[in-house]
């Protein structure tokens, strides 16, 4: 009777904790891969101004204060010149610039813009007026957007490699106008790929952020923010690949939803400082290669949750709907990536479990 009672108990026990197995990488180090050069965002980074960068000179660490634009674009920031050269340096190993007459080589100016017929390369969205004015930043001229509409806005196409992650920094002042904005995109005009936000700089100022692309053609679109008169300034636009993709780190002590910006393949979710499980949960029925990738840096769950009917699958085998994969070994690291149907498991260095 005894024995009966030890194993009922044990199965109520089983059936209120559910069941879960184990996820471990292959042997041979199959499951294991080389990770980029990080950046680490300030604690809680979708509410800081901080980010951390090495120095190209001097090899140490500078922490930089930065203007985040509305937490959009996950790897936004306006800083000195000399950060973001010490970021490129560093870090990245940029291409040819892909934006045709942005004036950003600095050898050359803008060219074909006047009156209502755009800069050579750029078509227009919503009308404006457009001049070639003195004193760019860093040639002899810069581009003037002015009003004939309202917003007038400029875009240009360029092509991308879907999955690689590119880097973009401009000049921009607000002039007359009450602001302006940079959009890239997956189509003419958009802003799913980054969104400046209102930019204010009443002199020139620098901005930069990295994306990762969706498609073979990427869309940068210049947006005067104004409804009746005022004319806004951009210049230097260089955008090149990054082929050494930038990690941004993102500690997290707490649980939070992943937000469509932390999607982008290069954001990494950590447990930094936790005190118990972190779950971070990801959306609802996915987008096609919305990528996260998770670190286990403190001896607590990290967890990765499903939601609705969503599934986990490692290989040919699936958790449970609405499951998680989770481990609290310190150094285990692995990746999802939405594949249409699933998020699928992978570049894992350790072992994950997971519920049936």
């Amino acid at each position: 009777m005894k024995r009966f009672c030890l194993l009922l108990a044990l199965f109520i026990v089983l059936c209120a904790v559910g069941a879960y197995s184990q996820w471990e990488q292959p042997s041979g180090g199959g499951g294991t891969s080389s990770f980029p050069a990080s950046v680490t965002l300030g604690t809680y980074c979708l509410s800081t101004d901080i980010i951390q960068v090495p120095n190209a000179v001097t090899g140490a660490t500078d922490c930089v204060a930065g203007v985040r634009a509305n937490g959009t674009g996950y790897g936004d920031w306006a800083v000195g010149a000399n950060t973001v050269t010490a970021v490129q340096s560093a870090l990245l190993t940029p291409g040819s610039n892909l934006i045709l007459n942005g004036d950003g080589s600095g050898a050359t100016d803008w060219t074909g813009a006047t009156g209502a017929t755009p800069p050579t390369s750029w078509t227009v969205v919503n009308a404006g007026t457009f001049t070639i004015t003195a004193s760019g930043q860093q040639s002899t001229n810069y581009l003037s957007i002015g009003y004939s509409a309202t917003n007038p806005t400029i875009t240009q196409g360029f092509t991308t490699i879907s999955g690689h992650v590119y880097s973009l920094t401009y000049y921009f002042q607000k002039g007359t106008s009450v602001s302006g904005s940079v959009y890239l995109g997956t189509t003419s005009g958009a802003s799913d790929l980054y969104n400046s936000g209102a930019l204010i700089d009443a002199t020139w100022g620098l901005h930069a952020t990295t994306f990762t692309a969706q498609g073979t053609t990427t869309y940068i679109s210049l947006v005067n923010t104004c409804t009746s008169t005022g004319t806004s300034g951009f210049d230097s636009f260089n955008l090149t690949e990054i082929s050494s993709p930038l990690e941004l780190i993102s500690p997290q002590a707490a649980s939070i939803s992943a937000v469509a910006n932390q999607l982008t393949g290069n954001y990494v979710f950590t447990n930094t400082g936790a005190a118990g499980a972190v779950i971070v949960t990801l959306p609802a029925g996915g987008v096609n290669n919305y990528s996260a990738e998770f670190e286990v840096a403190a001896g607590q769950y990290l967890e990765a949750l499903a939601s609705g009917s969503d599934t986990f699958k490692y290989y040919q085998t699936s958790g449970a709907a609405g499951g998680y994969v989770r481990s609290n070994v310190i150094g285990t690291r692995w990746k999802v990536t939405w594949n249409g149907s699933a998020w699928s498991i992978h570049d894992l260095v350790g072992a994950l479990n997971y519920d049936q």
